[in-house]
């Protein structure tokens, strides 16, 4: 199977392809913006394969950059579009779950920073599901060890990959996961007045 990964709800972007064993990973040296890479930086990762060979895309929607999800959304829908390729959502929490899944721990609470003094936080049980929701927390309020960790696209890919079946396959909403308010949402802009 000959499948990419899509992360831009970070600072830096994040890419990862693969066919078979053969994996080529990116992560930008923020030396640019994500915008003015991610093709360039596709094109890089992909070689000679081109987007309508892939067998799926994998995006991550969020949490995260406001600007970044909606960037690596616009790519994916664009390719949607284009080639047809399928087109599958994770979620932050997913991929560090399916990073960790091989720990196999009775349950997950994974919190990251979203920024100032908040942190986003999901706990969720040993099958990856979460309990209770996705919440925003203030990053006082953590009272657990911390392990600092990296997402592993590959880890990602290989977990949708095993259960992914092209002819059964119905492409779904590809939806942003918002948790944290947007900034302009925050202030009185004087609009209602």
């Amino acid at each position: 199977m000959k499948s990419l990964y899509i992360n831009t709800t970070g600072v830096l972007l994040q890419l990862c392809f693969k066919e078979g064993d053969k994996v080529c990973n990116f992560l930008s040296d923020g030396s640019k913006s994500q915008s003015e890479e991610i093709f360039e930086a596709i094109s890089s990762v992909l070689g000679d394969v081109k987007i309508s060979d892939l067998d799926f895309v994998v995006v991550v929607v969020g949490p995260g950059s406001f600007t970044g999800i909606r960037l690596g959304l616009s790519v994916v829908k664009g390719f949607l579009i284009a080639t047809g390729v399928p087109v599958v959502c994770v979620n932050n929490f997913e991929a560090v779950y399916y990073t960790f899944k091989d720990k196999c721990l009775k349950e997950y609470n994974i919190c990251f920073d979203a920024g100032g003094k908040d942190c986003y936080f999901a706990k969720l049980d040993k099958d990856g599901e979460p309990v209770g929701g996705y919440s925003l927390m203030l990053k006082s309020d953590v009272v657990c060890d911390t392990v600092d960790f990296k997402i592993e696209p590959v880890k990602v890919l290989e977990e949708v990959e095993s259960s992914f079946d092209k002819a059964l396959f119905v492409q779904k909403d590809i939806e942003p996961l918002y948790i944290k308010p947007h900034y302009a949402k925050k202030k009185d802009l004087g609009c209602n007045k």
